[in-house]
Protein backbone atom coordinates (compact mmCIF):
# COMPACT_ATOMS: atom_id res chain seq x y z
CA UNK A 1 0.00 0.00 0.00
CA UNK A 2 1.11 3.39 -1.03
CA UNK A 3 1.68 6.05 1.57
CA UNK A 4 -0.81 8.68 0.39
CA UNK A 5 0.69 11.57 2.46
CA UNK A 6 3.61 12.94 0.38
CA UNK A 7 6.01 13.96 2.60
CA UNK A 8 6.35 18.03 2.47
CA UNK A 9 9.86 19.26 1.31
CA UNK A 10 11.58 22.15 3.50
CA UNK A 11 12.53 24.52 1.21
CA UNK A 12 16.08 26.37 1.48
CA UNK A 13 15.52 29.92 2.51
CA UNK A 14 17.42 33.26 1.89
CA UNK A 15 17.92 36.51 3.71
CA UNK A 16 18.81 40.11 2.93
CA UNK A 17 17.73 42.26 6.42
CA UNK A 18 15.26 45.11 4.84
CA UNK A 19 15.92 46.90 8.58
CA UNK A 20 12.38 46.75 8.71
CA UNK A 21 12.94 46.70 12.89
CA UNK A 22 9.98 43.33 12.89
CA UNK A 23 12.26 41.13 14.97
CA UNK A 24 13.21 43.71 17.03
CA UNK A 25 9.35 44.04 18.51
CA UNK A 26 9.10 40.67 18.89
CA UNK A 27 8.34 38.35 22.34
CA UNK A 28 11.69 36.65 23.26
CA UNK A 29 15.12 37.68 24.81
CA UNK A 30 18.04 39.31 23.00
CA UNK A 31 21.30 38.26 25.39
CA UNK A 32 24.04 40.23 25.71
CA UNK A 33 27.55 38.41 26.88
CA UNK A 34 30.42 40.26 28.62
CA UNK A 35 31.94 41.20 25.20
CA UNK A 36 28.51 41.85 23.59
CA UNK A 37 28.18 44.36 26.37
CA UNK A 38 31.29 45.96 26.95
CA UNK A 39 31.26 46.74 22.60
CA UNK A 40 27.72 48.05 23.18
CA UNK A 41 28.83 50.27 26.09
CA UNK A 42 31.87 51.45 24.29
CA UNK A 43 29.74 52.52 21.25
CA UNK A 44 27.46 54.41 23.44
CA UNK A 45 30.35 56.30 25.73
CA UNK A 46 28.91 54.89 28.50
CA UNK A 47 30.51 52.48 31.64
CA UNK A 48 30.13 48.73 31.24
CA UNK A 49 27.54 48.84 34.60
CA UNK A 50 26.10 52.15 33.41
CA UNK A 51 25.44 50.37 30.23
CA UNK A 52 24.15 47.11 32.28
CA UNK A 53 21.79 49.20 34.75
CA UNK A 54 20.24 51.22 31.98
CA UNK A 55 19.54 48.86 29.06
CA UNK A 56 19.89 45.27 30.62
CA UNK A 57 18.36 42.78 32.73
CA UNK A 58 19.14 40.19 35.10
CA UNK A 59 18.20 36.14 35.21
CA UNK A 60 20.24 33.44 37.17
CA UNK A 61 18.98 30.83 34.41
CA UNK A 62 19.28 33.54 31.80
CA UNK A 63 21.87 36.31 31.58
CA UNK A 64 22.11 39.51 30.89
CA UNK A 65 19.17 40.17 28.65
CA UNK A 66 18.01 43.64 26.66
CA UNK A 67 14.91 45.33 28.36
CA UNK A 68 11.76 45.82 26.70
CA UNK A 69 9.06 48.08 26.74
CA UNK A 70 5.40 46.92 27.23
CA UNK A 71 4.73 46.04 23.39
CA UNK A 72 8.32 44.24 23.59
CA UNK A 73 10.34 46.54 21.62
CA UNK A 74 13.81 46.69 21.70
CA UNK A 75 15.22 50.06 23.55
CA UNK A 76 17.98 50.48 20.75
CA UNK A 77 15.04 50.95 17.98
CA UNK A 78 14.62 54.96 16.76
CA UNK A 79 11.04 56.44 16.01
CA UNK A 80 12.30 55.00 12.43
CA UNK A 81 12.46 51.34 13.51
CA UNK A 82 16.53 51.45 12.83
CA UNK A 83 18.60 50.25 15.35
CA UNK A 84 21.13 52.84 16.95
CA UNK A 85 24.08 50.39 18.11
CA UNK A 86 23.98 48.78 14.49
CA UNK A 87 27.40 48.65 14.64
CA UNK A 88 27.81 47.25 18.23
CA UNK A 89 24.53 45.15 18.42
CA UNK A 90 24.91 41.58 20.04
CA UNK A 91 25.99 38.45 18.69
CA UNK A 92 22.23 37.21 18.89
CA UNK A 93 21.25 40.06 16.57
CA UNK A 94 24.23 39.72 14.08
CA UNK A 95 23.40 35.92 13.60
CA UNK A 96 19.95 36.04 13.32
CA UNK A 97 18.12 34.33 12.07
CA UNK A 98 20.45 31.43 10.63
CA UNK A 99 20.17 30.31 14.82
CA UNK A 100 20.32 26.71 15.85
CA UNK A 101 16.28 26.16 15.68
CA UNK A 102 15.98 27.50 12.28
CA UNK A 103 18.82 25.86 10.38
CA UNK A 104 19.20 22.44 8.87
CA UNK A 105 23.04 20.54 10.32
CA UNK A 106 24.14 22.48 6.93
CA UNK A 107 23.62 25.96 8.27
CA UNK A 108 20.97 26.35 5.74
CA UNK A 109 17.83 28.38 6.74
CA UNK A 110 14.95 26.15 5.90
CA UNK A 111 11.31 26.78 5.30
CA UNK A 112 10.00 24.04 8.01
CA UNK A 113 11.82 25.65 10.86
CA UNK A 114 11.60 29.35 10.47
CA UNK A 115 8.13 30.42 11.26
CA UNK A 116 8.79 34.32 11.98
CA UNK A 117 7.72 37.33 9.97
CA UNK A 118 10.52 38.68 8.47
CA UNK A 119 10.45 40.87 5.19
CA UNK A 120 14.15 39.68 4.34
CA UNK A 121 13.62 36.01 4.22
CA UNK A 122 12.68 34.16 0.97
CA UNK A 123 12.73 31.28 -1.02
CA UNK A 124 16.55 30.77 -2.20
CA UNK A 125 16.57 30.15 -6.49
Amino acid sequence: MKNTKAKKKNLILEFSCKGCGTCCKEKGYIFFNKSDIVKAAKYLDLNPLVFINKYLDYDDSLGYHIKVDEENRCHFLDEKDKCVIHEAKPTQCKTFPYWKEYTDKNGNLISGKFNRPCKGVKIKK
